[in-house]
């Protein structure tokens, strides 16, 4: 055999081996407190995944906590735009696999970014619209009249009877008293708008304040977003780094993650049912 090649051998079949090795390692499984997670260790660095759950409030995604300790004596680098994610889904004939879109860290900061300011839009349209009705009072006054009428009339006359003749037969008296009552029930109502500046302005300070300490909550949310998501890192000896990572929702059987530090590739299988969410 050709001594170059022989040379060629024994310098290239260790890396396939190592090669071989990473693909085919199979991640140690645990639960905690009711959450599954997935821990391949490969070359002294070991790195732990969990899906978190399928959310849906900055549109749908696989969420993903991960974490990566550099056990190594080595630096690391972990570049989040180099990880991969697939779907499959089973076929009766053939499965099918595509590709899922990662966020980046800036990806998933300017959709919270988005969605905080349409927030804090409506509120600031429901403070002023708050401290504007404050200021209008509305009064409303009900009268009402009630009138009785009473009344006496006397009516008094002499009959006279007579014949034929015209000569007087007779004569008959009438004395005849009358009472009347009537009742008159008048209601009115009426109403009186008007505005108070003085009412209005307090209400508006109040309402300004409330906006101002949402926006305040709003900027301590967003320094949390930008700590807890994964980004990428050097990683230096004995250091480590946890984040979550949100992967585009497709529907399918089984999600492919697979995170890369330095040149070491981690796969990772997850079957959606295993979300804690």
């Amino acid at each position: 055999m050709n001594k170059k090649f022989l040379l060629f051998l024994l310098l290239v079949t260790p890396a396939i081996f190592v090669l071989a090795q990473n693909n085919s390692a199979i991640a140690q499984e645990e639960y905690v407190e009711g959450r599954l997670i997935k821990t391949l260790n490969i070359d002294n660095v070991e790195v732990s995944t969990s899906l978190r759950s399928v959310q849906r409030s900055d549109g749908k995604y696989y969420t993903f906590d991960i974490s990566v300790i550099n056990n190594s004596t080595s630096t690391k680098l972990m570049k989040v735009n180099s990880f991969k994610s697939y779907i499959t889904t089973s076929g009766k004939k053939k499965d099918k696999v595509d590709e899922l879109e990662i966020l980046s860290n800036k990806e998933y900061q300017d959709k919270k970014r988005k969605r905080g300011n349409f927030r804090a839009i409506l509120a600031a349209v429901g403070a002023g619209a708050n401290a504007q009705d404050a200021g209008r009072k509305t009064s409303t006054t009900n009268t009402n009249v009630n009138s009785n009428t009473y009344g006496t009339s006397n009516t008094t006359g002499d009959i006279q009877f007579k014949d034929e003749y015209g000569l007087s037969t007779g004569s008959a008296g009438l004395n005849a008293t009358t009472n009347s009552y009537s009742n008159t029930n008048t209601n009115v109502s009426s109403t009186t708008e008007s505005y108070d500046g003085a009412a209005a302005y307090a209400a508006r300070q109040n309402e300004e304040r409330k906006l101002k300490e949402m926006m305040e909550k709003q900027q301590e949310a967003k320094a949390k977003w930008n700590e807890m998501y994964l980004k990428s890192e050097t990683l230096e000896p004995n250091e480590f780094v946890t984040g979550l990572l949100n992967v585009k929702f497709q529907k399918g059987d089984l999600v492919d993650l697979i995170i890369y530090v330095g040149n070491i590739e981690f796969v990772f299988n997850w079957n959606p049912e295993d979300a804690e969410f």
